[in-house]
């Protein structure tokens, strides 16, 4: 299963947080792929979260949850 993380304004100096987290929110397999965009903008899909479960709604749930866990942190010098 996968989920998308996704960013929510124009930024051109931003960071990724919360991956160990996001690495680390389930027993099942997770994997975070990070896309390596230079700049943000809103709605622009920034990675996804991967995750293999049991059933397709374990890994769906874990996906999801892998995913909310990273954070995308914006300089503060950059426009909102």
């Amino acid at each position: 299963a996968s989920a998308v993380i996704l960013a929510d304004r124009d930024a051109e100096a931003f960071r990724f947080e919360g991956l160990k987290e996001a690495l680390a929110t389930s027993a099942e397999a997770v994997d975070v792929r990070l896309f390596g965009k230079p700049v943000t903008r809103p709605g622009r899909r920034m990675g996804v979260a991967l995750a293999r479960g049991a059933t397709v709604d374990a890994a769906r749930a874990a996906a999801r949850q892998a995913a909310a866990a990273v954070r995308i942190a914006y300089s503060p010098e950059c426009p909102s």
